[in-house]
């Protein structure tokens, strides 16, 4: 198979791997060469040894058997491999088999290394030379680039790791050769050359360089326009508790999640947890606005649309969740089930089900520019709607990206250089495109056309006051002119309540929700929950003067129950 253009690349800047397990074979005394590599983040120190090559056996419960008999140096004399005295030999290997952990519930080589301190007592007990090599068998063969902790996930054993005891990687069709040729013919001469191996040269790397510099670039700027969000709504609303400041915290936990564990590197148990609770904040924040998107789609499209994409947004939060979990759990708990449902989760459920969202999105956003453009007459409104349709289309751009990381982590990707850098590429910018985009809806309402003053002189000479809740709705009220909705007590039936019949085209709404144009005969509803309507905004080169035009206000957005203001006449005040 030939290698792909990235990998080519990468590999300009890397040296050649020089690492190697020379295994004498005992029947034809000729000597093989097998690639072996230090484990992704754990470099050792360059050494040359050669030693016995001892195959460990694991049976049930996680438990250790070795072959043969003691090692009797004296009876073996010379015949060892190519004139080599059996008592010449310094060292011991333990080789460890993959698919052999799996089967005795080894959870992978978790428990492995947590047992390896007692297990090097037992074999040098039994008169074994010093053990200073541990061999694991990799996940895939040695046919492609093995020793990626993306591939691995042995990421807690630094702790249990013995002093003085070095540990390599090879191949799991390496191993599974090596195993065979023990049991047959007893201990192997093997000689070991330590190399640090292609994925930690790529960390080492320009490569690399370029990956980290990029990333700061795209989160950092992010970060920082998040916290000052944050602190300007702290300080204006003078508490935590409200939900676009919940909102700005999420986000923060998930771009600092994407820079203290970066996708594509080793981390621990620990680490991995953080990324993936950082993941659950910014894809629980993301499908909020999708929510609440969903309830302007629910006024303006089909309502069988709507009942798919809301549905379909609450199963992708549940998969998400899932995803999560098994991720987290197949960190500490490597089995050949966790790995199936690894596999399984990320590349056949939860892709697919980014991919229809974004599809969705990218339709609703296409089919409501187009509406927006014949039916919506409000000038700032019109255009605010279109920037939030536009938003839709970069929404649509991060999920595939999103749903292509995902599909990467599936195995049948292990191995491969490219990969990684371009994954860990692709992830950081979707991160902070998607989490710009959430920031935008929140802020949108400050931008022109849309800004004005909390409080303003309307031409008519009645005070207006134009207030924001947690997500950036923005409305309007008058005070010489008070609905008398605001006063219906809780549960009330909504009436609606005319505002003004003017000749030339003005437009009040609410304090939050919905208006109704009367245009005709026909009547037409928007959810404005996250826009502006200001007076003015039904300018007569939008709508024809000749059509009548009535607007009329409703009740208070159900969907935003925690927004109530009090408003005091004399002084002209809102009071959160």
């Amino acid at each position: 198979m030939l290698p792909s253009y990235l990998s080519i690349l990468a590999l300009w800047w890397l040296p050649l791997c020089k690492a190697w397990l020379y295994v004498t074979d005992p029947r034809t005394r000729s000597t093989a060469e097998y690639t072996s590599v230090d484990f992704e983040g754990d470099v050792e120190s360059p050494y040359t040894m050669t030693g016995l090559l001892l195959p460990i056996n694991m049976y049930e419960g996680c438990k250790f058997s070795m072959m043969g008999d003691d090692w009797v140096p004296e009876a073996v004399g010379s015949n060892l491999a190519n004139g080599t005295r059996a008592d010449s030999v310094q060292s011991t290997f333990l080789l460890f088999n993959r698919q052999n952990a799996y089967d005795s519930g080894c959870e992978g080589y978790i428990k492995v290394m947590s047992q390896v301190k007692s297990l090097i007592k037992s074999v040098e007990a039994r008169n074994y030379p010093r053990v200073e090599l541990l061999i694991f068998a990799s996940m895939i063969d040695s046919t492609k680039y093995f020793g990626s902790a993306n591939d691995e996930y042995y990421t807690s054993y630094m702790s249990d790791k013995p002093n003085n005891v070095a540990v390599a990687y090879v191949g799991n069709d390496v191993a599974l050769k090596l195993k065979e040729q023990a049991e047959s013919f007893g201990p192997l001469l093997a000689t070991a050359v330590e190399d640090e191996g292609v994925w930690n040269q790529l960390r080492q790397s320009p490569i690399e360089s370029v990956m980290i510099a990029f990333r700061y670039i795209m989160i950092i700027p992010v970060m920082t326009f998040t916290l000052f969000f944050f602190c300007k709504d702290v300080y204006n609303e003078r508490t935590l508790w409200t939900r676009r400041v919940m909102l700005l915290v999420a986000i923060e936990i998930f771009l600092l999640s994407c820079l203290i564990v970066p996708i594509g590197y080793p981390q621990d148990a620990y680490q991995i947890f953080i990324r993936y609770v950082g993941w659950l904040a910014g894809f629980g924040t993301y499908s909020w606005v999708l929510l609440s998107w969903a309830n302007i789609i629910q006024k303006t499209q089909n309502p069988l649309f709507w009942c798919i994409f809301y549905y379909l947004i609450y199963t992708g939060i549940f998969t998400m969740v899932v995803h999560a979990i098994v991720n987290c759990v197949y960190t500490v708990v490597v089995t050949n089930t966790t790995d199936f449902l690894r596999n399984v989760v990320n590349a056949y459920i939860l892709p697919p089900i980014l991919v229809l969202q974004a599809i969705f999105i990218l339709t609703y956003g296409t089919r409501f520019l187009r509406y927006i453009r014949h039916k919506v007459g409000f000038g700032s409104l019109r255009q605010t709607f279109r920037k939030l349709t536009y938003l839709s289309y970069g929404t649509f751009v991060g999920y595939i990206i999103l749903a292509i990381c995902t599909v990467m982590v599936h195995s049948y990707f292990s191995g491969m250089l490219w990969v990684s850098p371009f994954r860990s590429f692709v992830y950081n910018m979707a991160s902070a495109v998607m989490a710009g985009i959430v920031l935008w809806i929140l802020r949108v309402h400050e931008e022109q056309p849309l800004a004005a003053h909390p409080q303003t002189m309307d031409s008519d000479g009645t005070h207006s006051l134009v207030r924001n809740n947690s997500i950036g709705i923005s409305s309007r009220t008058h005070f010489n002119e008070k609905p008398r909705h605001l006063n219906d007590q809780a549960g009330a039936s909504p009436a609606l309540h005319p505002i003004s019949t003017p000749t030339t085209p003005t437009a009040t709404m609410s304090r939050c929700g919905s208006i109704k144009i009367s245009m005709e005969e026909s009547m037409e509803e928007f959810d404005l929950g996250t826009y502006r309507v200001r007076q003015g905004d039904l300018p007569n080169s939008d709508m024809d003067n000749s059509m009548p035009h009535t607007i009329m206000d409703t009740m208070p957005c159900p969907i935003y129950p925690d927004n109530r203001a009090s408003f005091s006449k004399p002084s002209n005040v809102w009071h959160p």
